[in-house]
């Protein structure tokens, strides 16, 4: 790999919008079959977003641009010589090496793997070698390009990005120093979708993407979208609000005209940190926090952290 994590923008961005039935809004996204691959496959229980971008980073370690993959690592192995992809991924099950919890984490890690390839084989994002019910079926399973399903086409095997593929790039340590396990799900699809910025209507290489450009093309809805706080709080984001109340929540004159889009920019040396001393350093900061307050100079408004509340159902929201 590279000194930075790169994916393909339709891995997160669609260049067709989705088409909602009837009106839409924040509260109303597209089904997951109209979504691009990112945001189709995420959930805020399981692992198919995450072991992906894991796959994809595992294959840039190993072999370079242009170039597709084997995979040779088994799901997994208990001998400690051997690296297996229960060793490449994370859950919240603690364990001790050698005890009989490391062994319950690593049939945990085992099982959610397997509910991982199995959306992921839905998606069209890998491709299993043996039939449903066959032995070891999920060992050297095919990784697939990132765009994923494709209606009028059979799914592309995975390469790895070149400069022409004109790939987002996201910061190394986001693989490397374990973020890609900390962060939520929707944590991730707005780090992907600030990295891919297409759509922006910012001219200072900052992520400000119109609320039906955030739906239609990344399918992502508010609620999801709220992560950039998180993100911020974390310090991999700085995040501007020009227009609205000081903790973010509302927006001046929201009736009266467009609501001013946030401006986001990753912060590349906030992936330097240790990722759980950050998180726990944050959590203790926002729990310190004193009562939110209203700013009645719009130039004094930033992006605090506090909770959003949503815009009138019938109108989408600017991101």
């Amino acid at each position: 790999m590279s000194d930075a994590f790169l994916v393909r923008p339709r891995f997160m961005h669609q260049v067709l919008p989705a088409t909602v039935g009837g009106d839409w809004s924040d509260r109303k996204l597209p089904p997951r079959e109209d979504r691009p691959s990112a945001t189709r496959i995420m959930s805020s229980r399981g692992a198919a977003l995450r072991f992906y971008l894991t796959a994809i980073a595992e294959a840039q370690i190993r072999v370079g641009p242009g170039k597709k993959v084997d995979n040779p690592i088994p799901i997994r192995h208990d001998k400690e010589d051997i690296v297996s992809w229960v060793d490449l991924i994370a859950s919240s099950t603690a364990a001790r090496s050698g005890s009989v919890l490391d062994i319950h984490a690593r049939d945990k890690k085992q099982r959610m793997i397997h509910t991982a390839l199995n959306t992921l084989e839905k998606a069209e994002l890998v491709q299993m070698l043996k039939p449903v019910g066959a032995r070891n079926r999920y060992d050297g399973f095919v990784l697939l390009n990132e765009i994923g399903a494709r209606r009028k086409a059979d799914p592309l095997q995975y390469a790895v990005p070149t400069a022409a593929d004109n790939p987002a790039t996201l910061p190394v340590e986001l693989v490397t120093a374990g973020w890609l396990h900390l962060l939520e799900d929707s944590e991730l699809a707005t780090l992907l979708m600030v990295a891919c910025n297409t759509g922006t209507v910012a001219n200072d290489g900052s992520c400000a993407i119109p609320g039906d450009v955030r739906i239609r093309h990344y399918g992502l809805g508010r609620d999801a979208f709220e992560a950039h706080r998180m993100l911020r709080w974390l310090g991999l984001a700085e995040v501007q609000s020009f227009g609205r109340w000081d903790d973010g929540s509302h927006v001046n004159d929201y009736g009266n005209e467009e609501a001013t889009l946030y401006r986001i920019k990753l912060r590349a040396e906030g992936f330097q940190t240790d990722p759980a001393e950050k998180l726990r350093q944050a959590l203790e900061t926002q729990l310190g926090r004193p009562p939110r307050t209203r700013s009645d100079d719009p130039s004094q408004n930033s992006d605090d952290g506090g909770a959003a509340t949503a815009p009138a159902a019938d109108k989408p929201s600017a991101v």
